[in-house]
């Protein structure tokens, strides 16, 4: 058994075992995406040093248990004055 809650391969992670929801095999659990999601978002690159006020994530539907694919757009650069 794996001690992570996915495995990473360049922008594909993979959750195991450890990620699945106690609902069904067929979905993930909420708190492993969450944190998948918040560490995507703090390695993005940043003009300086910043730091999440707070975030939410809510899921629409269940995440199944797949390899996921880590490209997160930056839609507007944040920063004071835009």
């Amino acid at each position: 058994m794996t001690a992570s809650l996915f495995v990473r391969d360049g922008n594909v992670v993979t959750p195991t075992e450890l990620s699945t929801g106690p609902w069904s095999e067929d979905s993930l659990h909420g708190g492993p995406v969450a944190a998948l999601l918040a560490d995507a978002l703090e390695s993005l690159p940043t003009p300086g040093p910043m730091f999440p006020a707070r975030r939410t994530v809510e899921l629409l539907r269940p995440v199944g248990p797949h390899p996921l694919r880590l490209d997160p757009p930056v839609v507007r650069a944040g920063g004071k004055g835009q």
